[in-house]
C-alpha cells in the first residue's frame, strides 16, 4: 500500500467526525493564509490535503474557482457536500494530477507534514502554479508553542515502540519550509503565526474528535483502545477547565512564496 494510499485509509476512517469537530479549529490559519496569497474574485484555487473542504469553503466564499485533492475519498464526499461546484479529486500530494500553470494559488494547510518527501510537494506546487501565482503552506508552529503536543506525548507512550519521524512537527525547525521552498524555485514573500486554540466541550467529545484523525487510527491499530482513550484524557486533565471545558492554546505558521 503506497503511503497516499495508506494516509487515505487512516484519515478517511472517521471522516465525518473528522470534519464536524477536529476540522474547524483550523479556521485561524486557513484565513490567514488565503489572505496572505490574496485569494479573491476569480482565483484559480487548489486547496491541497482539503480534507472535508473546509478551507475551500472560504475561499469560494471570497469568489475563486476551487479544485482540491485529498488522499480520502470519505473526506472529498463531504467537501462534495459542502461545495458542489468545487472540483474535487483523490491524489497523491507527491504527484499531482493537474497540467502545469493551471492554478493562481496552491494552497496547503497542515498536509504536507504527512507526506513521505514535503519538499516534492513543494515542487508539484510550485508546478502547477502560474508565473507570479502564490504557494501558501501552514504547518504547526514549534512544540513549545503547541499545548496539545501533550497529548500526542501521551499518544506516543502509549505505542509498543516509538514512533519515527516528528509527525505534525516536522517542519516547525525556524527557517526550515522558507529553505525548501526556496530549493524547489519559490521566492518567499510573507509569513506569520497565528493562535490556533483546539476547545471541547467535553472529554468524551475531544476523545470522538482526537481519535479521527490519521496518525491516533493507526495507534489505535497498534495498542488497546480502551488504554489509549484514558491516556489521552488524562493527558487533557491540565487544560481542562470545572466546568470540564478542554482548551489547547497552539500557535500555527504560514509561508507564502511567489511562484
Amino acid at each position: 500500500m503506497g503511503s497516499s494510499e495508506l494516509q487515505g485509509k487512516l484519515w478517511g476512517a472517521a471522516a465525518r467526525d473528522w470534519a464536524e469537530l477536529f476540522e474547524p479549529t483550523s479556521m485561524p490559519i486557513w484565513e490567514a493564509m488565503l489572505d496572505s496569497a490574496e485569494v479573491g474574485q476569480g482565483t484559480r484555487f487548489l486547496d491541497l490535503g482539503c480534507g472535508g473542504g473546509g478551507a475551500s469553503v472560504l475561499a469560494a466564499k471570497r469568489g475563486a474557482q476551487v479544485a482540491g485533492l485529498d488522499a480520502a475519498e470519505a473526506l472529498l464526499d463531504i467537501a462534495r457536500e459542502r461545495l458542489p461546484d468545487g472540483n474535487f479529486r483523490v491524489g497523491d500530494l507527491e504527484k499531482l494530477p493537474h497540467d502545469n500553470n493551471s492554478f493562481d494559488v496552491a494552497f496547503a494547510s497542515l498536509s504536507i507534514m504527512f507526506a513521505t518527501n514535503p519538499s516534492v510537494v513543494l515542487g508539484e506546487m510550485e508546478r502547477v502554479t502560474v508565473s507570479g501565482g502564490h504557494v501558501t503552506v501552514g504547518i504547526w508552529g514549534k512544540p513549545e508553542d503547541c499545548e496539545y503536543r501533550h497529548i500526542l506525548k501521551a499518544v506516543a507512550d502509549s505505542l509498543p515502540s516509538p514512533p519515527t519521524g516528528k509527525g505534525p512537527f516536522t517542519l516547525s525547525e525556524t527557517g526550515k519550509l522558507e529553505e525548501m521552498m526556496e530549493t524547489v524555485g519559490l521566492k518567499v514573500l510573507d509569513s506569520g503565526e497565528v493562535d490556533a486554540p483546539f476547545q471541547f466541550a467535553n472529554s468524551e467529545l475531544m476523545w470522538q474528535a482526537v481519535s479521527s484523525v490519521g496518525p491516533i487510527q493507526s495507534a489505535k491499530e497498534m495498542v488497546n483502545q480502551r488504554k489509549l482513550k484514558v491516556a489521552i484524557i488524562q493527558a487533557a486533565k491540565p487544560f481542562q477547565s470545572d466546568k470540564g471545558e478542554i482548551l489547547f492554546n497552539n500557535r500555527f505558521r504560514y509561508v507564502t512564496a511567489v511562484a
